[in-house]
């Protein structure tokens, strides 16, 4: 079960009003000039906050902290303070490494005031495990009146050769022989500098390259390479994001699939913000997602996922305001793109992989007027649960972290990546055995109905969904999601409509054959029965929605019975498959249109005399029938039905009266263009127009068609 706890505060700064800056990492909380050091707790502890111990070590800096990073595994942390130093601390017990002073304080009459001194971006390299590298720090926005001199000519410090295993160990020898770090100054490619470059993410992408994804102030993303060898650095793309990116909050490197690096930005678009995926290796868009409407993201970072083959991540979003906010947790499947890439200066021509079917598994929402500040991956390598650890401000000095824990089981998120794979058969072994209190809870939830719903949508993908066996599991699908219906609220609901409109709306650009006119009626018939015994049980607030779904399968169903009839013949019983645009049609307005426009001239008067059609068949849709005749089809065919039925349902001085003469006129002037049928045709159907404009000529304003006149 999925629970969130909140890391209580030690007692000398909890309720304090004094807390300055703080920070965390996945590894480590930053408060004041205080790191702690985060105890990897397990899955399904207690939520009582005061029972927590959750921090197993703490070290105290000179000054107040203002970033902190930790490498993947956690052996190594490193903090950014406001005196412009850089320390590096073990993830063990919180043993300093390394305190290098970057910038010196500055000479105004307050620099003993920390906020007078300047800090430093930092952060660490990604990949660098998966290729058996030590780690490596990035310290960047060095540009400062008080920089030290060493470091006035460089953009960057790379201080690498971290050996996060060596420096943890019980035996000194083996530190000291661990600590003999590297220390490169990198100044960055042609037209990129410490002043414009916000943010530097870097993954190590093979022995000696260094890609390097910069945000610039502009809320532009650019990619460089760096050979660690050559000391060189390469421009591979100025500008890889359409549309402007918050680079502070929204721009990081997801490397939790190693063999597969992406990078994770939030983009304002004019209306509406996404979340995109770029393939790190091609430099490619292979996913967004839609921030949902009049959300704007305040907090992003990647997680770790559960399952594989599959992405993670989680964002903070404000809705309309700043007093309404949500973390969301979001994952998708992770797809082998088709054809082989290389990396080169210029990038990958092809995505390794592609993202599909992003979706969200879990949320939370804070409470009026809290903000979040940041989110982290809070996940333990050997537990596969979402632990997403969040910062939250309820005032400028009012500080407070917790985290989301879902779970070892994670039957919410394992549910809907199976629907999202379309393996509907797992889903519903899940569900089968999983609690009710794992598949609803207060931050995450999914319904029976929606597994109902996603295997009614792979029967339909079955070309005899509606007969056979396949036939009596439809029925089956339609029961229970009728059932949900009126069990499972608005979920349930929802299942039931999507269902309805599936069916509906016969998707026949896959490649399962159209359906028999006769089984394809009966079915919508089932389904409409179905959603009105929902009727029956529903909140009165969903009754007109599901009201109005039955009116409009019963439509297309009369519409059905029509076309049944007049393809089955004698027998009344056709066994005839329904092709587009006959399955797309919808009521009798649109089969006689349909019927007019490819001159089955005949069969559409039929309908129009039929009980419906005269209750159906207005003269405006008549005219509108007139109207899509193509000049390909002879006036022969329709000059009689112009003559017998267009012109006598129209009364005089009828609005619909100048629409069909210049309609007329047009397709004559187009038979003597194109020579089609020639003048003949032109003349003929002048003259059923002319007889009947001198019959209604007197009662008229005149009409401006100098074709006839």
């Amino acid at each position: 079960m999925n629970l969130i706890r909140e890391l209580a505060l030690p007692e000398d700064v909890r309720g304090s009003n004094s807390i300055s800056t703080s920070s965390q990492c996945s590894r480590a909380i930053a408060i004041s000039n205080s790191v702690y050091g985060i105890t990897p707790s397990k899955a399904g502890s207690t939520n009582d906050v005061e029972s927590i111990s959750w921090f197993q070590w703490r070290t105290e800096l000179e000054s107040n902290i203002t970033s902190i990073k930790s490498t993947e595994d956690g052996s190594i942390v490193a903090a950014s303070t406001t005196n412009g130093s850089v320390s590096l601390v073990r993830g063990s017990d919180g043993g300093i490494l390394l305190n290098k002073s970057i910038s010196s304080p500055g000479n105004s009459d307050d620099s003993d005031d920390d906020n007078a001194m300047f800090s430093h971006s930092i952060d660490f390299v990604q990949n660098t495990l998966q290729h058996d590298s030590n780690e490596m720090l990035m310290i960047y926005n060095l540009q400062s009146e008080n920089i030290e001199n060493s470091n006035r000519n460089m953009d960057m410090i790379l201080v690498s050769n971290i050996d996060g295993k060596g420096l943890n160990s019980g035996d000194p020898a083996i530190v000291k022989a661990s600590s003999k770090f590297a220390i490169d100054g990198i100044t960055f490619s042609q037209g990129v500098s410490s002043l414009n470059a916000v943010v530097v993410r870097a993954c190590l992408m093979r022995e000696h390259i260094l890609r390097f994804v910069i945000g610039h102030d502009n809320g532009t993303v650019s990619v460089h390479d760096y050979n660690t060898f050559e000391k060189k650095m390469v421009l591979v793309n100025k500008c890889i994001v359409e549309g402007i990116v918050d680079v502070e909050k929204g721009l990081h490197i997801d490397g939790n699939n190693p063999d597969d690096p992406f990078i994770l930005v939030s983009v304002r678009r004019e209306t509406h913000e996404v979340l995109c995926w770029y393939d790190l290796l091609s430099l490619k868009c292979v996913r967004e997602y839609r921030v949902p409407r009049g959300g704007s993201v305040t907090a992003l970072c990647p997680l770790k996922s559960c399952f594989e083959n599959t992405v993670a991540a989680a964002f903070g979003m404000k809705l309309n305001s700043d007093c309404i906010g949500k973390v969301v947790i979001l994952q998708g499947v992770l797809n082998q793109a088709h054809g082989e890439s290389s990396m080169d200066t210029g990038g990958a021509s092809q995505a390794k992989s592609i993202v599909t079917n992003i979706h969200q598994v879990y949320s939370i929402d804070l409470k009026i007027g809290l903000k979040i500040s940041s989110l982290v991956d809070g996940s333990i390598s050997d537990i596969d649960e979402y632990r997403v650890r969040y910062c939250v401000h309820s005032s400028a000095s009012s500080v407070s972290f917790k985290e989301l824990c879902s779970g070892q089981d994670c039957v919410v998120a394992k549910v809907r990546l199976l629907l999202a794979q379309n393996h509907v058969e797992g889903a519903e072994e899940v569900m089968a055995v999983a609690s009710k209190e794992s598949i609803s809870t207060p931050y995450g939830s999914i319904h029976s109905s929606e597994v109902v719903l996603a295997r009614f949508l792979e029967l339909m993908r079955n070309p005899n969904m509606l007969s056979g066996e396949s036939k009596d599991q439809v029925k089956e699908c339609l029961r229970k999601l009728s059932f949900g219906a009126v069990s499972g609220g608005s979920c349930g609901v929802q299942s039931l409509v999507l269902a309805s409109k599936a069916l509906y709306g016969w998707d026949t650009s896959s490649d399962v054959s159209e359906p028999y006119i006769r089984d394809y009626r009966l079915a919508l018939s089932v389904m409409a029965m179905s959603i009105a015994n929902a009727v029956k049980g529903v909140s009165y607030k969903y009754v007109d929605t599901l009201k109005e779904e039955i009116n409009t399968l019963e439509t297309k169903v009369s519409v059905l019975k029509t076309i049944e009839t007049i393809l089955g013949g004698p027998s009344g019983k056709p066994k005839v498959q329904l092709h587009p645009p006959l399955l797309n049609v919808k009521n009798h307005d649109e089969l006689y249109q349909l019927l007019i426009e490819r001159g089955a001239f005949r069969v559409a008067e039929i309908i129009r005399k039929s009980e419906t059609g005269m209750k159906m068949i207005t003269p405006k849709v008549l005219v509108d029938s007139l109207q899509r005749i193509s000049v390909d089809i002879d006036p022969k065919r329709y000059c009689a039905w112009l003559k017998d039925t267009i012109f006598p349902s129209l009364t005089i001085r009828h609005y619909l009266l100048e629409p069909v003469l210049a309609w007329a006129c047009k397709t004559a002037d187009a038979f003597d263009e194109n020579g089609s049928f020639g003048i003949d045709a032109s003349i003929l159907l002048l003259e059923v127009s002319f007889i009947f404009y001198q019959f209604v000529w007197c009662f008229l304003p005149p009409v401006k068609f100098t074709t006839i006149f």
